[in-house]
């Protein structure tokens, strides 16, 4: 009877590791996006890509990496909580003092130029989160403060094979009422 109570426990816990959970269940939703964005700390001199090979999404070709997300609804329905997992994705690093400007097309300039060479480049681990996904579209129901971040680290590698750490993280609180930016920071860090 034991041996049959012990089958029966591991098959249990064999049925629930296997199963993955729902894609929408009410209450949490998951999924995937493709993330392509970049940071600049002026401070630290550094300007990070994430998602995408730069040279390659500025030649219009290339793919972007993806991230796991996940959204949890509040009770209210009004307030959301979403976190990204840990994801691996490219990232490089620059000197922010490269690009004459830090709009999309003035990175892409600098980088397909030649001006902007990466001084690191690889993998990082990538997490995201937001205490209000659906802040934007609800700002009449209500009165919020979203707040939201990225962090990310690992190490990355220099054109000559050395190793270094890099990490990096931003937080943004944002007023919906007033639409507008109460805080943004961003801080970037490559450690040889």
């Amino acid at each position: 009877m034991k041996h049959l109570a012990l089958v029966l426990l591991v098959a249990l816990f064999s049925s629930v590791a296997t199963a993955g959970p729902p894609e929408y269940s009410g209450v949490v939703s998951r999924g995937t996006t493709p993330i392509a964005s970049y940071f600049v700390d002026e401070d630290a001199g550094l300007l990070a890509t994430l998602g995408v090979d730069p040279v390659e999404f500025c030649s219009g070709s290339g793919d972007l990496d993806f991230i796991a997300w996940q959204d949890m609804s509040m009770p209210s329905g009004l307030r959301w909580a979403t976190i990204g997992k840990g994801n691996n994705v490219r990232a490089s690093v620059y000197k922010s003092s490269d690009f004459a400007g830090f709009t999309v097309p003035e990175i892409c300039e600098a980088v397909l130029s030649g001006v902007a060479l990466p001084l690191a480049t690889g993998e990082v681990n990538y997490r995201m989160q937001d205490n209000d996904f659906a802040g934007g579209d609800n700002c009449e129901s209500k009165e919020n403060f979203n707040s939201a971040g990225h962090s990310f680290a690992g190490p990355l590698y220099s054109p000559y094979g050395r190793k270094m750490q890099f990490s990096g993280r931003d937080r943004l609180v944002w007023d919906c009422d007033n639409y507008r930016v109460v805080h943004y920071d961003v801080k970037l860090s490559l450690v040889r």
